[in-house]
């Protein structure tokens, strides 16, 4: 009876060592397939992540070939429009001085006609040097040249910047210093051409690991939810260029009524 009874006792203990063989095998398979689909899923989101980076790299890339394309032509019809129409002009004088009977009020004129065009040339000249790149900006840093072009925007008594400032612009590298000064310049052009805005007021704070660049204004704001600004703002896209060059990051708030604010920033030098 005791032997029956041990075997009995052997034969349950068998049975619950296998079951729980039997289901550890089946949880390990369980807790394995949960592990290898979970880590799927991570892989095809970073995948997933990684190709709206790639995207958007492309985006912006587009949007900076437009943006360059789009100014190639605006210097082209400059030169064109300015340059190349003057120099006619004076080419005509030159030839004038060159005949033969003249009075010398006709020399008079066509000298001072033929001065008044060179001066006008040289301006237009000068205008177009100054948008390729400003000669403030180069030889005294993007601070000064940042005061310059707030100051001929006040001065325009169209709309009223206030400039606040608390680091060393010129620690940035000039092409960092040329980004820079171009994206405020786009965003002043905006709030001037599309937001009629009449107050602006630009920041720039230090922060722990970040220097935060702010912009608002006044002006009259736009729906960013709306799809036709999201592909007719090139001016926007080739800002967000600027910065994704800068390595730096980007937020843009707005409501219709309300202006809009800008902010953006860029790693700490």
């Amino acid at each position: 009876m005791a032997v029956e009874r041990a075997s009995l006792f052997e034969g349950e203990t068998s049975i619950m060592v296998f079951s729980l063989l039997c289901f550890l095998l089946v949880l390990s398979i369980v807790v394995a397939l949960f592990f290898f689909f979970s880590k799927k899923k991570l892989v095809q989101k970073e995948l997933e992540k990684k190709n709206l980076e790639i995207l958007h790299q492309k985006e912006l890339l587009e949007a900076n070939l437009l943006v360059q394309e789009e100014e190639r032509k605006r210097i082209g019809g400059e030169l064109h429009d300015d340059i190349s129409s003057q120099l006619n002009l004076m080419a005509m004088d030159l030839q004038l001085l060159n005949r033969p009977q003249m009075t010398t009020e006709e020399l008079q004129n066509t000298r001072k006609h033929l001065l008044a065009l060179i001066t006008k040339a040289n301006e237009s000249s000068r205008k177009i040097a100054h948008n390729l790149f400003p000669p403030l900006l180069e030889k005294f840093g993007l601070g000064a040249a940042m005061e310059e072009l707030i100051d001929d925007t006040n001065f325009s008594n169209v709309v009223r910047i206030d400039f606040e400032n608390e680091y060393d612009l010129d620690l940035f590298t000039t092409e960092e210093q040329l980004h820079i000064y171009r994206i405020f310049q786009e965003l002043i052009n905006n709030s001037i051409k599309h937001g009629q805005a009449s107050h602006i007021q630009i920041k720039v704070v230090v922060l722990e690991k970040f220097i935060n660049f702010s912009y608002t204004d006044d002006g009259f704001g736009f729906n960013i939810e709306k799809q036709d600004h999201k592909k007719s703002g090139l001016g926007l896209k080739n800002i967000e260029n600027r910065i994704f060059f800068l390595k730096g990051k980007s937020q843009l708030a707005s409501k219709v009524g309300k202006g809009i604010r800008y902010d953006f920033w860029i790693p700490l030098k």
